[in-house]
């Protein structure tokens, strides 16, 4: 390829730097790595100074552009001293795997293979490393075709094709840029053309031959190419893998293509020296003094701004970052005096408001830099949206001498931030001791609040830094402040299980017990946490082991709560009230039997607690425990005394309760321990009568199966057949029936449960009543039969129902009222039609006003 003997200069001044990457790229699986290692010894590293860490981040993405060559990658990596588990934990084929046939073109080997096994053409074949992503382990899924491509295996390539294997895919042509045999790419351009993503990986493999033929012939692709480095990110990638030889080759072809991010290639001095270029920026708004700055080269900065370009040097970019807030956050002192030097806003704040001086007060290596920005002006007090001063930052980050450099120079020592911290509060949370000792030094408040109300003692108390929580002791801290949650220091030390600090505080004079704004302690909190350290030392120090809560409650409540039964016993050996009631009346034992914790419940009953004590609403935990469906805790609390039969403020059982909550097993456990299945509660209620309510149909047949009364009847004389067909339960009814029940039994105002279903207009019931013999023509109450009752509630359809089922449509209740009285009184014509076009007797008179009849009632 024919270059211009200007770019034809810049290559061969770099030809050593460019033929490193060029070779580091292209090694071979079996090639020597010898030479290779001299080059990167002494041309990279020794001559252009490249970093391990940077070399690392090469040699690992040169490896996934040349997966093969696995094993000398690592190598290359041990032989600079860098970390090459990245690449050896990576999978790798197998010798004689048909992964690694395909990886290294054994045609022999591969037709052998496929007269023997067949191929699969699954989704893929091949995982390879995501070139696209740098340090991800995530993988890209190459089918066999698009193997062979990436490979360069040319051979096993034209046996897929012509023997009908396989057939090629749209990524083919992009990994045979990869594999860079010549006669693949050529077969792969037959179906498809060179397109953006192509040139990436053009440029990131370093394939610089092909790129040269390209920008020389100015292929189809070319303008689409430079268009996009101008206006988008197209030259990134030639940035992240260092293609030196791209920019030159881009420079002879089109000058303005290269800037502004050219300048992140040190060996780009020469050209941006001898040519004149005017102030553009990139996609992003950043310009040629952005890249110079954030790739830290100094000299290419100093010739920029010195050149008559006149670049700006306060351009932000779209993070409203100017050229001196990189070079500071990357502690370049150079480029920093240079900026400053040519005129450099010092106090420019970014998109979230930082200044450079922020920038410097988060890194200690920052100092002269901090120093050389004070001696420029920067405003020492400036915020940034998190109401941050540089202060902050420093005390954050444990950034003594800046810290003490801003004090010097004026910094507001209990400036707070949106949060309401101030400096000292960062440092005790940080456990930075000699800010926090600096700024008690220089006047720091060491009892101001943040917006949560905490100290600095409460942040140092939280996170266990007990020498700045001595030091702030020392310099006065109050040490039973609250905060808004009315937690004290020792309440943070308690829940967070720092038994040095709370021995601290505990000697320095803290009522060890002090509520929170939830009413609790110190030794609750420790409790809840399982610190039993705390607890002991809390203990010894003597806080009360019954002090209750807002809600009522113990630390031996919560204990049980959270089955922390050591804790318990520990507790309970302190003197702790095992019987204690919270504020529901719930002793430890109802806690625990709700919380289904049989351990802590065994501690409580070996320890004495009255396991038929009540609650509030008369639970025993046994209630509790048929309740929340606790089998385990059913059986302990059974067989060590519970009263089986105890009975709630509403009447109700341990078993009447599991049988409300369908706890099928739990009822079963009741029963083999003898319960009494019959047990009524307040309402007469038996377990059978709730089962029915609830139309728990399999609780129901299990009760009935143990003898439970079918026919027992509440306070209101309803058995659970009546509230079956009161409520439309179906299913419960016909297995009500199956066992027996009284169908014609009559509640206390004499209703039957056809009567109820009559009333209702259950029409389904009604069929299932009937189906098993009910007395349709049975009076309830005022006489009245279920034909009266339809036709009384307008149930026509009803009505018509039971008529043709063989109703007395005359009959009488005990005031001589047919069916059709009702009906006419009641002003239902269509009800009457419907009685008189089954026969009803339309001249039937009552018992009193024995002139009356439903003749006259028309009338």
């Amino acid at each position: 390829m024919i270059q211009s003997s200007l770019g034809a200069d810049y290559s061969k001044q770099y030809a050593d730097f460019i033929e490193a990457f060029e070779k580091l790229f292209q090694i071979k699986y079996e090639e020597s790595i010898e030479d290779m290692c001299n080059m990167i010894t002494n041309v990279l590293i020794t001559k252009y100074q490249l970093s391990i860490k940077r070399l690392t981040k090469i040699v690992i993405m040169a490896f996934q552009y040349n997966y093969s060559s696995r094993e000398n990658y690592i190598r290359i990596l041990k032989h600079i001293g860098a970390d090459f588990h990245e690449i050896s934990d990576t999978q790798f084929p197998m010798e004689d795997s048909i992964e690694f046939i395909v990886m290294h073109d054994q045609i022999d080997k591969f037709k052998e293979y496929i007269t023997q096994q067949s191929i699969e053409q699954e989704p893929y074949f091949l995982e390879i490393p995501d070139m696209s992503k740098q340090f991800d382990c995530n993988s890209i899924k190459l089918s066999l075709i698009e193997a062979c491509a990436y490979f360069g295996s040319v051979n096993i390539f034209h046996f897929l094709l012509s023997n009908q294997i396989c057939q090629k895919t749209q990524n083919c042509l992009c990994y045979s840029i990869i594999g860079r045999n010549t006669d693949i790419i050529n077969e792969c351009l037959k179906d498809n053309e060179i397109n953006i993503d192509c040139l990436k990986h053009i440029v990131s493999s370093h394939n610089n031959e092909m790129l040269g033929y390209i920008l020389e012939f100015k292929y189809f692709v070319f303008e689409q190419w430079i268009q996009s480095i101008k206006t988008s990110d197209g030259f990134k990638y030639i940035i992240k893998y260092q293609n030196l030889k791209a920019v030159f080759l881009l420079f002879e072809k089109d000058k303005y293509s290269i800037v502004p991010w050219c300048a992140a290639f040190p060996q780009t001095i020469d050209i941006l020296r001898n040519n004149e270029f005017y102030d553009k920026t990139d996609y992003r708004n950043r310009n040629i003094i952005h890249f110079a700055c954030k790739s830290q080269n100094s000299d290419i900065c100093r010739v920029l701004l010195a050149s008559s370009n006149k670049f700006r040097v306060n351009c932000m970019d779209n993070k409203k970052m100017t050229p001196l807030h990189y070079a500071t956050k990357l502690n370049n002192k150079a480029i920093v005096e240079f900026l400053l030097s040519y005129g450099a806003n010092i106090n420019e704040r970014d998109k979230n408001g930082k200044t450079t001086l922020h920038y410097a007060s988060e890194n200690n290596n920052n100092k002269e830099i901090a120093e050389l920005l004070l001696f420029y002006g920067a405003n020492v007090n400036e915020k940034d949206d998190d109401g941050k001063t540089a202060l902050h930052y420093a005390s954050e980050n444990d950034n003594n001498e800046i810290a003490e450099l801003l004090l010097l120079y004026g910094a507001n020592i209990n400036e707070k931030d949106k949060n309401g911290k101030t400096a000292l509060h960062y440092a005790s949370e940080n456990n930075n001791k000699e800010i926090a000792e600096l700024l008690l030094f220089y006047g720091a408040n060491v009892n101001e609040k943040d917006d949560d109300g905490k100290t600095a003692l409460h942040y140092a108390s939280e996170n266990n830094n007990k020498e700045i929580a001595e030091l702030l002791l020392l310099y006065g801290a109050n040490i039973n402040e609250k905060d808004k949650n009315g937690k004290t220091a020792l309440h943070y030390a308690s829940e967070n299980n720092n038994k040095e600090i709370a021995e601290l505080l505990l000697f320095y004079g803290a009522n060890v017990n002090e509520k929170d704004d939830d009413g609790k302690t110190a030794l609750y909190i420790a409790s809840e946490n399982d610190n039993k350290e705390i607890v002991e030392l809390l203990l010894l120090y003597g806080a009360n082991v019954n002090e209750k809560d807002d809600d009522g409650k113990t630390a031996l409540h919560i204990a049980a709560k959270f089955n922390r039964n050591e804790m318990a016993e520990f507790l309970l050996s302190h003197s702790a009230n095992i019987n204690e009631r919270d504020k529901d009346g719930s002793t430890a034992l109802h806690i625990a039997a709700q919380n289904n914790k049989k351990e802590t419940a065994e501690v409580l009953l070996v320890s004495g607690a009255n396991i038929n004590e009540k609650d509030n609403h008369g639970n025993t935990a046994l209630h509790i425990a048929a309740l929340h469906n606790r089998k385990i805790l059913i059986e302990l609390l059974i067989t060590q005394g519970g009263n089986i039969n105890g009975k709630d403020k509403d009447g109700k059982t341990p078993l009447y309760i599991a049988t409300e909550n369908n706890n099928k097993e739990v009822a079963e456990i009741l029963l083999i321990y003898g319960s009494n299945i019959n047990e009524k509660d307040n309402n007469g209620n038996t377990a059978l009568c709730i089962a029915a309510l609830h139309d728990r149909k399999k609780t129901a047949e299990f009760l009935m199966e143990h003898g439970a009364n079918i026919n027992e009847k509440d306070i209101y004389g309803n058995t659970a057949l009546h509230i079956a067909a009161d409520y439309n339960h179906k299913k419960i009814l016909e297995l009500l029936l199956l066992y027996g029940a009284n169908i014609n039994g009559k509640d206390k105002d004499g209703k039957t449960p056809l009567y109820i279903a009559a009333q209702h207009n259950y029409k389904e019931i009604l069929e299932l009543l009937l189906s098993h013999g009910v007395n349709i023509n049975e009076k309830g109450e005022y006489g009245k039969t279920s034909l009266h009752i339809a036709v009384q509630y307008d149930r026509n359809k009803t009505a018509e129902f039971l008529m043709e089922h063989g109703a007395n449509i005359n009959e009488k209740d005990i005031y001589g009222n047919t069916a059709l009285h009702i009906a006419t009184e009641n002003h239902k014509r269509e009800t009457a039609e419907v009685l008189l076009s089954y026969g009803a007797n339309i001249n039937e008179k009552r018992y009193l006003w024995k002139h009356r009849s439903p003749y006259c009632n028309i009338l």
